[in-house]
């Protein structure tokens, strides 16, 4: 969801929510100081990238939808979107049996994503 957060609310609205709650803001900034990360979005949003990838020891494929959606289509960055619905394709559905189910969804919109990619670049494919 963090990623999410940084990557896709205008900065202005960020701002906006700063500036109503400065207590949360300063809890925020300390939480992100501690981590080594910066005020930059993207950073923040990498932050929670690898820091999701880790927690899940590599069973979650969820991320890698977030940021090819969020990052790759944004930048138009065919490359990259490749390589984030590769990573969601390696994950073994049977390596992590309790989270089956949802690995093959996962798996199933990155196929699906694939063979729509044109809908989200403006390259010639």
């Amino acid at each position: 969801m963090m990623m999410q957060v940084h990557l896709s609310l205008p900065a202005s609205i960020l701002v906006k929510l700063r500036n109503r709650s400065p207590i949360s803001a300063d809890f925020i900034d300390s939480y992100y100081f501690a981590a080594g990360v910066d005020e930059d979005p993207m950073n923040r949003a990498l932050y929670h990238y690898y820091r999701s990838l880790t927690l899940s020891g590599g069973a979650d494929p969820s991320p890698h939808i977030t940021m090819a959606m969020s990052v790759s289509v944004k930048e138009q960055d065919v490359e990259g979107f490749r390589n984030y619905m590769d990573a969601v394709l390696e994950v073994d559905p049977e390596a992590f049996p309790e989270d089956r189910l949802m690995i093959t969804i996962y798996q199933d919109r990155a196929r699906w994503l694939l063979e729509n990619i044109e809908d989200y670049f403006l390259v010639d494919f």
